[in-house]
């Protein structure tokens, strides 16, 4: 039996219910209690009620992703709170090829040139030490005093001063120190970290180019006795070799045939020296050689005097023997063989010189219908391959630039270094004043409209990526590899220009 109010089991003949109290008026078998109405049908709307808001959700999601493909960013409303800074266009973001040179710095002239100085020259030490490449030397002279300056190509601020006693010239650098020659016959020598004088060197000096410093350390002083007179003498030369303490190491003495007055020069090239002096020729004026060994001073026996020397990048000498013929040695001062060209340095910072080709260059000797230069590569055999037609100017990652100032459209030929084909050819405007390169682009510096103007060109297309005119803007000097020195005269200041 089962009680009719909870459905609890009765206790067999009994009529109360234990579990709720009730007494049933009489006892009767008695079903489960069933649920009420609303509570039954709760039950059953429940899961309908749920799948409908899951498919809700699930459409509202899709269609709400399937838009964004198509949303305007313009269109899209703003969300409340603080937002990023919105970003540049990406058309408006160049590559660092494509940028212009910028002004950096800019050095007051007065700073550099005291009153009753003449104009400061520049010396740039990292052309030989690229460790020094942040560093250039500002030389200002008088009569009676120059000042040297340490001055830093990063900051624009002057590092250091040297104070001395006449007019220097300081175009012989090393690697830790720059070379000074004095009007009153000495040597200088200054160390590039702090601007102290290490050695002073007294000879009979009386032009720079009778100066030359190893990129070792190594100095060298010319002197020579003039005979005077007209024509063709023999000059007396002594060469002397300068210890770093000033200390003279070794002396030797020889003749050259000379003009009266004819200027003097030393050149080196690995342990070799050579001297060189202008004389009368049947084309024209002429330079014979004497070549010497830095160690002794010993003259070269094997190598005849010649019209020219010519220091290649590779360490090797090449001496002219006519007009349009040399003779290359080796460092040694051994004949290889000859060439038939008239042999020119190649400048290109970006290229290590021992893969640097060695070049000749064959000049048009036809005046009623010039020509550019034809360029020859020289063979470690001695063979000669036309290269192209045009004065060398740098090696500009990867490719040979030279240019053509003969024809009438004046032109820069880009090709593969190693004697490919052209890669492009582009118009060079104006008066040409220099050319550098950064790695990634060719810069023509030109002179137009009394005022320098600065191209940038594609290296792989030679297009015009832009171009800069300087208003009211002189050239004071190349800074190696980053950019150019100007003279704004109406602030009287000196600005670098620079990737």
């Amino acid at each position: 039996m089962f009680c009719s109010h909870c459905g609890s089991r009765l206790l067999e003949g009994s009529n109360q219910c234990l579990h709720c109290g009730r007494i049933e008026p009489s006892v009767r078998v008695a079903e489960p209690a069933r649920p009420e109405l609303g509570e039954e049908r709760r039950r059953r709307r429940a899961p309908w009620v749920v799948g409908a808001l899951l498919v809700v959700v699930n459409l509202a999601l899709a269609l709400g992703v399937a838009s964004q493909a198509f949303v305007v960013p313009d269109a899209a409303p703003t969300p409340a709170g603080p937002q990023r800074p919105a970003e540049p266009p990406t058309e408006k973001i160049l590559p660092a090829a494509e940028r212009p040179l910028a002004e950096g710095w800019a050095l007051s002239v007065a700073e550099l040139q005291p009153e009753g100085f003449a104009a400061p020259v520049f010396v740039f030490p990292g052309e030989l030490n690229p460790e020094r490449a942040d560093l250039a030397v500002v030389v200002s002279a008088s009569d009676e005093a120059s000042y040297v300056r340490g001055l830093s190509l990063t900051q624009g601020s002057v590092l250091w001063v040297a104070r001395l006693t006449g007019r220097l010239v300081c175009n012989h650098d090393r690697l830790d120190a720059v070379v000074c020659v004095s009007s009153d016959r000495s040597i200088n020598t200054v160390r590039l970290v702090d601007g102290t004088v290490l050695t002073t060197h007294t000879g009979s000096v009386e032009a720079p180019q009778q100066v030359w410093v190893s990129p070792t350390g190594g100095l060298f002083v010319l002197s020579y006795v003039d005979p005077g007179g007209e024509g063709v003498r023999e000059l007396g030369v002594t060469l002397t070799r300068v210890g770093d303490d000033g200390v003279t190491l070794a002396t030797t003495t020889g003749t050259l045939p000379s003009r009266a007055g004819a200027p003097v020069s030393l050149h080196g090239a690995g342990p070799l020296v050579a001297v060189t002096t202008q004389a009368d020729a049947p084309y024209g004026p002429t330079t014979p050689t004497l070549l010497r060994t830095q160690s002794d001073l010993g003259r070269v026996g094997a190598l005849v005097d010649g019209l020219d020397v010519t220091v290649l990048p590779d360490g090797r000498l090449g001496v002219r023997t006519d007009l349009n013929s040399a003779t290359l040695y080796d460092a040694s001062g051994k004949e290889l063989f000859p060439v038939a060209a008239r042999l020119v340095t190649l400048p290109g910072r970006d290229v290590p010189s021992a893969e640097t080709p060695t070049l000749g260059l064959v000049a048009s000797t036809d005046e009623t219908a010039p020509q550019p230069p034809t360029l020859l590569g020289v063979q470690p055999n001695g063979a000669t391959a036309a290269l192209g037609q045009g004065t060398p100017q740098l090696v500009c990652g990867g490719l040979l630039v030279t240019h053509d100032a003969v024809s009438p459209q004046r032109t820069f030929h880009a090709q593969e270094r190693e004697g490919g084909s052209e890669v492009w050819q582009a118009p060079q405007h104006g008066e040409l004043v220099d050319t550098a390169c950064d790695g990634r682009r060719l810069l023509a510096l030109t002179w137009e409209n009394e005022m320098p103007v600065l191209r940038g060109y594609a290296l792989t297309t030679g297009d015009t990526l832009w171009q800069v005119p300087f208003e009211r803007r002189s050239v004071v000097a190349e800074v190696p590899g980053r950019g150019w020195l100007l003279h704004d005269p109406q602030e009287n200041r000196i600005v670098i220009v620079r990737p």
